[in-house]
C-alpha cells in the first residue's frame, strides 16, 4: 500500500470513529436537555468551554440557575467569555473530587485531568472540592440535575456527593464514563460498574443511552 493509501484508510477510519462519538454525544444531550425543567438548579461538571452549560442555562430559564465547574483556567476564560454574561450562570474554578485539597490538573487544548504528575511543565496546582462541601459552605446551590464530564475522575467526584446523591432534591444524573481512563486509575478493580452501584444505591434507576454515556434518575420521577 502506498503512503497516500495508507492515510486515505487512516482518515476515513477516524472519520467513522468521530461520527459515532458526535452520534452518541447528540444522544446524551438530548437525553440530558429533557430532563431539565424551568427553575431547576443544573451542575456542569467539567464544563469545558460551556457547550452543555449554555443548552441547561437556556432550558433552566432565569429562575433556575446552572453552576459550571471548569478547574482548567484555559477552558474557563473561553467559558467565561461565552457565558460570563449570563445571570443564571455561575463559573466556579473547581475540580470535584473525593476530598477538599489541591489537585495536579493536567492542562490540554481539548479536555484536562486530574493526575498524581506534578513535575510535568503541563500540569498546574487546582482547588479540589467534594460536592457536598461546595453546597454545604453555600458555594453551590443543592443541584436538580448533574452533568458529569470529568475524564476519568467520575467515581472520584460521586464519592464526594453522597450527602447530595441521597438528597430527594436530586433527580437526575447524567454522565460520560471514560472507562479507559478510569481503568488506568482503577487498575485493580470495576470501577465503572461501582459507579452504577452507587447511584442504584442512592435510589436511581440506570438507562445506557450509549456505550459510554449513562442516564440516571431517580426512582419515582417522571422520565
Amino acid at each position: 500500500m502506498t503512503l497516500r493509501g495508507f492515510v486515505r484508510r487512516l482518515r476515513a477510519k477516524y472519520g467513522i470513529l468521530n461520527r459515532a462519538l458526535g452520534k452518541r454525544e447528540k444522544i446524551f444531550e438530548r437525553e440530558l436537555i429533557k430532563e431539565v425543567r424551568t427553575g431547576d438548579i443544573a451542575w456542569d461538571v467539567g464544563a469545558f468551554v460551556g457547550k452543555y452549560t449554555e443548552k441547561l442555562s437556556c432550558a433552566v430559564g432565569p429562575e433556575g440557575r446552572v453552576f459550571a465547574f471548569e478547574p482548567n483556567p484555559q477552558n474557563r476564560e473561553r467559558l467565561q467569555e461565552r457565558l460570563g454574561s449570563e445571570k443564571n450562570v455561575a463559573v466556579l474554578p473547581v475540580a470535584l473530587g473525593d476530598k477538599c485539597e489541591s489537585a495536579n490538573l493536567l492542562l490540554s487544548l481539548g479536555r484536562s485531568r486530574v493526575v498524581s504528575d506534578s513535575d510535568r511543565s503541563d500540569v498546574s496546582v487546582v482547588r479540589m472540592a467534594t460536592g457536598d462541601a461546595m453546597v454545604d459552605h453555600g458555594e453551590a446551590a443543592q443541584p436538580n440535575l448533574l452533568k458529569i464530564d470529568a475524564e476519568g475522575f467520575e467515581l472520584k467526584i460521586l464519592e464526594g456527593l453522597r450527602r447530595t446523591l441521597a438528597s430527594a432534591a436530586l433527580r437526575a444524573v447524567f454522565i460520560e464514563v471514560h472507562f479507559q481512563l478510569l481503568a488506568e486509575r482503577y487498575p485493580a478493580g470495576n470501577a465503572s460498574a461501582e459507579i452504577v452501584r452507587l447511584l442504584k444505591s442512592n435510589g436511581f434507576r440506570i438507562r445506557w443511552v450509549s456505550p459510554s454515556h449513562v442516564a440516571a434518575r431517580r426512582r419515582g420521577s417522571s422520565a
